[in-house]
């Protein structure tokens, strides 16, 4: 559990820590830098709380024990590798918030579990244009799940199933 009075988690806090299999990210917390969690492997629960604007790039990449993640309200943008190799990654909730999602050297949610599931709070047919193809990335298997329109209770609701 990251204290209260912990307000940024900086680059590459966490890389490599393979015994840590959950964090809690408190609303003190306003900043994830670069790869904070980057090959986390044991990492399968992460609860963030905190008040993020941006997903920075490579944040959770290869945490392969990963399976659903919550994106909070309030994010706007989700760096490229955010999710890069996240191979067990089954479900994931986008807020509406979010306006832009990158490529860097990979798209964010290549190397994930073919049959990922995205939630968005988006309408569809009002993705927005810093969207472009990243968000849904296109795995040996096809294209990956997307449901639009729907809220964060709902997402909850259906992991929770």
């Amino acid at each position: 559990i990251v204290p209260n009075s912990v307000t940024s988690i900086g680059d590459s806090a966490f890389y490599g820590c393979e015994n840590l299999t959950s964090i809690t990210i408190p609303d003190s917390v306003t900043s994830i830098g670069s790869y904070a969690f980057d090959y986390c492997t044991g990492l399968n629960s992460i609860t963030i709380l905190g008040n993020i604007k941006n997903i920075s790039s490579g944040t959770f990449r290869g945490c392969s024990s990963l399976n659903s993640i919550t994106i909070p309200e309030g994010v706007t943008s989700i760096g490229g590798d955010a999710f890069l190799n996240c191979s067990s990654l089954q479900s994931i909730y986008i807020p509406s918030s979010v306006t832009n999602i990158q490529g860097r050297y990979a798209e964010p949610f290549e190397g994930c579990s073919p049959t990922l599931k995205i939630y968005t709070g988006v309408k569809e047919g009002k993705i927005p244009s810093g969207w472009r193809s990243y968000w849904n990335y296109y795995s040996e298997s096809g294209a990956l799940s997307v449901t639009y329109g729907i809220t964060r209770e709902e997402y909850e609701t259906i992991i929770s199933g």
